[in-house]
C-alpha cells in the first residue's frame, strides 16, 4: 500500500481512509473531536503508507488562502497559479491542510476572512493579491497567523512575501537605456501597490540616467488583461502615435496586448519599438518575437510564504517582516539597440 513514486501526504491517507484531509490532520495532531478508533485507524494507514508526521506546527493547524478574483484573470499568465500550486505542495509536504477561497470585492473579503477566523480559531491565513486595509486589519486581529502573498502591509502588522518589483523595473529600464533608448513609454495598471512600485522603479532608473520622466508616456489601463492593453495601445497609436522607441509593460500579459496593437499598425518589434514585460510567465512562450522580461520566481514566493506563516503560527510574537524575492532580467528577441536616426 506504500506510496513509492513520491513522498506520501495527508491526502493519500484521507483517500485510503475515506475521510477528509481535515479529519486526518486532527487525528495526527491529537486534536479533540476524533474518536479513539478513528485515530488508531488513521495512524495505522499513515504507517502503512510510509507517512512521516514531520514537524508539527500545532494542534489542528490549517491554512486558508484568500485569493482576490481581480488578480486572477481568466486569461491567466499563470503568475498566481504557480504561486498557489507551490503553496499547496509545500503545505502537503509539511502535512498541513489547505483551503482556497476566492473573494470578489473588498466587502466580500472582510466578511469571509472574519467568518473563517471566528470559526477556525488559531488557523493560518494567506491573503493573495488583497490590499484592502480592512481585510488586512481583520486578518491581523483575528487569525492565528496571517501573511500577504505578493503584497506588503503598510501598517507593518502582517508578514509579506513579494517580488522586488521596484528593483526589477530598474533592471528592465536600465537595459533599454543601455540599448540607446531615451524615450521609453510605460503601459501599466496602477490599481495595486506592486504595480506602482514597478512604475517607481522605472522613474528611478530614468533619474539615475539623467533622463526626464515624461508623464505623457505613461499609458494607464483598467486591468492587466491583454485586451485592455491592446485597446489602450491601439487608441494611443491611432491618436498620434506613441512618441517613444521602447515600451516597458506592467507585466507579460500587458506586453502581449501591446505587441498585438503594434503589429496591427504594421509596426515591428524590436525594429520600431523594443518591448519589455515583467514576471516571465508561460505566456512568453507564445509571443512572437520572444519577450524580454523580468523573471520572478513564483515557486519560491510560495515556498517562503509557507515557511514564514508556519513560523508565525509557532511564534505569534515574531516581528513582522517583508521578504522581497530577487528578480532577474531575461533578454530575448523583443529588445534591440536603437537604430541610428
Amino acid at each position: 500500500m506504500a506510496v513509492t513514486d513520491r513522498t506520501p501526504n495527508q491526502r493519500d491517507i484521507a483517500r485510503a481512509a475515506g475521510v477528509s484531509v481535515s479529519t486526518v490532520s486532527r487525528a495526527l495532531s491529537n486534536s479533540a473531536g476524533i474518536s479513539g478508533e478513528m485515530r488508531r485507524r488513521i495512524a495505522t494507514l499513515a504507517a502503512e503508507l510510509g507517512y512521516s508526521v514531520g514537524e508539527r506546527v500545532g494542534p489542528a493547524t490549517e491554512v486558508a488562502l484568500f485569493v482576490a478574483m481581480n488578480v486572477f484573470p481568466t486569461t491567466s499568465s499563470g503568475f498566481y497559479q504557480e504561486i498557489v500550486d507551490s503553496i499547496q505542495e509545500e503545505l502537503d509536504r509539511r502535512g498541513v491542510p489547505m483551503e482556497t477561497v476566492f473573494v470578489e470585492g473588498d466587502r466580500s473579503g472582510v466578511e469571509r476572512v472574519a467568518a473563517h477566523c471566528d470559526e477556525r480559531s488559531g488557523s493560518g491565513v494567506m491573503l493573495i493579491g488583497i490590499d484592502d486595509p480592512e481585510v488586512l486589519g481583520v486578518a491581523a486581529e483575528r487569525a492565528g497567523g496571517a501573511l500577504l502573498v505578493n503584497g506588503v502591509d503598510p501598517l507593518m502588522r502582517l508578514d509579506g512575501v513579494t517580488p522586488s518589483n521596484r528593483r526589477g523595473a530598474v533592471l528592465a529600464t536600465k537595459h533599454l537605456i543601455e540599448l540607446g533608448h531615451r524615450r521609453i513609454a510605460n503601459v501599466t495598471w496602477l490599481g495595486r501597490p506592486t504595480l506602482r512600485d514597478r512604475l517607481d522603479g522605472f522613474k528611478s532608473a530614468l533619474r539615475d540616467a539623467d533622463l526626464a520622466f515624461d508623464p505623457s508616456l505613461v499609458i494607464e489601463i483598467e486591468t492587466l488583461e491583454p485586451e485592455a492593453a491592446y485597446a489602450a495601445a491601439r487608441s494611443a497609436l491611432a491618436s498620434g502615435g506613441i512618441d517613444a522607441t521602447a515600451i516597458l509593460c506592467g507585466n507579460d500579459l500587458v506586453a502581449a496586448g501591446v505587441i498585438r496593437a503594434l503589429a496591427e499598425r504594421g509596426l515591428r518589434v524590436p525594429e520600431d519599438y523594443s518591448v519589455v514585460g515583467f514576471d516571465d510567465t508561460r505566456i512568453t512562450a507564445r509571443l512572437k518575437p520572444s519577450l524580454t522580461t523580468v523573471a520572478v520566481d513564483q515557486r519560491e514566493i510560495g515556498r517562503l510564504s509557507v515557511a514564514r506563516l508556519l513560523d508565525r503560527l509557532r511564534t505569534p510574537t515574531l516581528t513582522p517582516v517583508d521578504i522581497h524575492i530577487g528578480c532577474r532580467l531575461v533578454v530575448r528577441d523583443s529588445t534591440a539597440p536603437l537604430a541610428p536616426a
